[in-house]
């Protein structure tokens, strides 16, 4: 992955197995997801990942991953610090973790974002992710008891990318 200026991103993924480090990150985490219920439910059954840089010795970003079985994987948040957005070290990170996916045997990676998200469907796209199908009301009480407002419309459905990793 190259940034504007042609010059490579290099992205390291390291595992977080102590808690503590997970926590140092949940304003990033929270930054992707709102929801501090959405997160309690799915962050134990998640591989989570910090994002290194060689131009950052902290991490710039975080990404977490489920295996949803047969051979699916699921993005579940990433984020990259605001700071070093736009540098390609978001789509570097999905590289890296699909090939990570590939080699314990992924076959598809998902991804989903609110309908209203329109920076991250573009995003997702670009990083090779297609339509592939929606879930209704996902962002409504209970699972999301505050509205959230993206680009002046209501998150109200999830749209599910997926991407071939095979």
């Amino acid at each position: 992955m190259s940034d504007d200026a042609g010059t490579r991103i290099e992205v390291a993924l390291l595992r977080l197995v102590d808690l503590s480090a997970i926590d140092q990150l949940m304003p990033l985490i929270l930054l992707a997801d709102e929801s501090p219920a959405a997160v309690a439910d799915y962050l134990p059954r998640a591989e989570v990942y910090a994002m290194v840089t060689p131009r950052s010795a902290d991490p710039v970003g975080v990404i977490a991953l489920t295996d949803e079985g047969d051979g699916v994987w699921e993005i579940k948040n990433i984020a990259v610090m605001p700071a070093f957005q736009g540098l390609g070290i978001g789509g570097a990170a999905i590289a890296t973790a699909c090939a990570l996916a590939r080699q314990r045997g992924a076959r598809r990676m998902l991804v989903g974002t609110a309908n209203c998200a329109l920076r991250e469907l573009a995003f997702y796209q670009r990083a090779g992710f297609r339509f592939d199908h929606i879930v209704r009301a996902f962002f409504t009480p209970p699972r999301y008891p505050e509205p959230i407002v993206e680009n002046g419309l209501r998150a109200i459905d999830m749209v599910v990318l997926s991407r071939d990793i095979t």
